[in-house]
């Protein structure tokens, strides 16, 4: 049996196919971790919610990265590692956790500086 050629049609059909099966899953995602923001309370569009790991390092997966379609069955261990928002409040975490970063790289910088600073005063 030969390889089987796609006529235009039939890629368009699969591609939105493909895009309907993610939107189900995206759908049952969220119903699943409870249908609204967890820090607001938003559901008003599907398409404003996001998966947030609660803890990044034990990531095994973004729910939607790289354009894989994954059935929900496989999502659900992914979910329980989650917490549903919405884009305002995922940003608004993404930044707090951001000034922490930076913070922590201030205090690393200037604990450096007093470090080299005595080094130096010490040859004098």
């Amino acid at each position: 049996m030969g390889k089987r050629i796609l006529t235009p049609y039939r890629r368009k059909y699969l591609a939105f196919r493909i895009s309907e099966l993610r939107r189900e899953v995206k759908l049952k995602c969220i119903e699943y971790k409870g249908g609204a923001c967890a820090r607001c309370g938003y559901n008003k569009c599907p398409t404003s919610l996001s998966f947030h790991h609660k803890d990044p390092n034990g990531k095994d997966f973004g729910i939607s990265s790289n354009g894989y379609s994954r059935s929900f069955e496989k999502c659900k261990p992914e979910l329980d590692k989650c917490v549903l928002l919405c884009m305002n409040c995922h940003g608004e975490i993404h930044y707090e956790e951001d000034q922490v970063v930076r913070e922590q790289k201030r205090k690393e910088l200037e604990e450096e500086k007093h470090i080299a600073k005595r080094r130096s005063n010490e040859r004098i």
